[in-house]
């Protein structure tokens, strides 16, 4: 059993669309059981905050859909970004694995604040873009396919 915790921006609604293609291919896994943990599974009612914390301390694994909205995000840079990627190259690792995937186009050029992620290698597909710039159902397969 393979579990990640996914990390996104509401704003993006390109995650949903990558989410979907991925699982369907973690699917077909053959040695591997994987489970993933996003917010939408939270209830009315319940405390989001200490549910997020505690499914982040479950999962070994951060899948990071990394955007400008998710960078921009308070709680994601405060909360979830801190327990996956070390906020600067002098900070201690986590412990923890993150996966970040390119949503949307990120500039590595030192205009952007990547948030620790500068450090990291960030996924694109083979042909080196991010998921928004696959504009074909066949080209976001592929992109699925090759994070998979």
């Amino acid at each position: 059993m393979v579990r990640y915790f996914v990390s996104y921006a509401h704003d993006d609604t390109l995650t949903a669309d990558l989410l979907k293609r991925l699982k369907q291919r973690l699917a077909l896994a053959p040695t591997c059981v994987f489970e993933a943990w996003d917010d939408r599974e939270l209830q009315p009612g319940q405390r989001w905050r200490d549910e997020i914390l505690e499914a982040i301390a479950r999962c070994p694994i951060g899948l990071l859909l990394v955007s400008p909205a998710f960078l921009g995000s308070r709680f994601i840079t405060a909360e979830e970004l801190p327990r996956f990627v070390a906020r600067t190259p002098d900070e201690p690792a986590p412990g923890k694995r993150a996966i970040p995937v390119a949503v949307k186009r990120l500039a590595f050029d030192g205009t952007m604040d990547l948030k620790g992620l500068a450090e990291v290698q960030v996924f694109h597909d083979r042909k080196g873009r991010d998921y928004q710039s696959c504009t074909t159902g066949r080209q976001r397969d592929d992109f699925a396919d090759d994070l998979y």
